[in-house]
């Protein structure tokens, strides 16, 4: 399994953020998936270009290819409390984001944690450890989340926010949701 560590603000193992398209090619080789602004590599590492084709954004999923550490510490395989107890560390989240719980951003270093549920008990597994983690250069209101979640209306949405002051896309399915003036639908 390949490990890759968090440098805030920096990158993720060999991907820096600013780095070119074709030196992340370079390094990680044809892409499993792209749709042009966006690819992905080793079913959870995915990658975001600016309009100059460069990264703006990294996200990570849990994947059985990878693991992904911060100060050493692997971010999946620590229970959401302790990632957030460990980032704490070097930065504040922002408690005024209206995701809290599911949601912590961490603005100074650009970070974010996130997870579909929060567990309803100690002994409820679901919602446990955070499902993608996000490292950018600069946010503005938040940092990325591209995931899958489950709200009390049982809907499910993919949702893209605010990325270093653009947004690049938002996708909505049957989902109650605020929509600020930045974001394009």
């Amino acid at each position: 399994m390949k490990e890759f560590e968090i440098i805030p603000k920096n990158g993720v193992g060999p991907i820096k953020l600013g780095m070119s398209r074709a030196d992340v090619e370079s390094c990680f080789g044809i892409p499993e998936f792209d749709n042009g602004t966006r690819i992905g590599y080793m079913s959870g590492y995915f990658i975001d270009f600016d309009a100059e084709n460069n990264v703006e954004f990294i996200e990570l999923s849990n994947s059985d290819e990878f693991k992904i550490t911060y100060s050493g510490v692997d971010l999946h395989n620590v229970d959401a409390m302790g990632v957030i107890s460990l980032i704490e560390g070097d930065d504040n989240y922002d408690r005024s984001d209206p995701e809290i719980g599911y949601s912590y951003v961490f603005k100074r270093i650009g970070l974010s944690l996130w997870r579909g549920t929060i567990p309803e008990g100690v002994e409820d597994t679901d919602g446990k450890y955070f499902e993608a983690i996000g490292v950018a250069i600069e946010c503005s209101r938040y940092l990325t989340r591209t995931s899958s979640a489950k709200f009390n209306t049982g809907a499910i949405f993919r949702f893209r926010c605010t990325i270093a002051k653009t947004v690049t896309s938002i996708n909505f399915a049957l989902c109650r949701r605020y929509v600020t003036k930045n974001h394009e639908i």
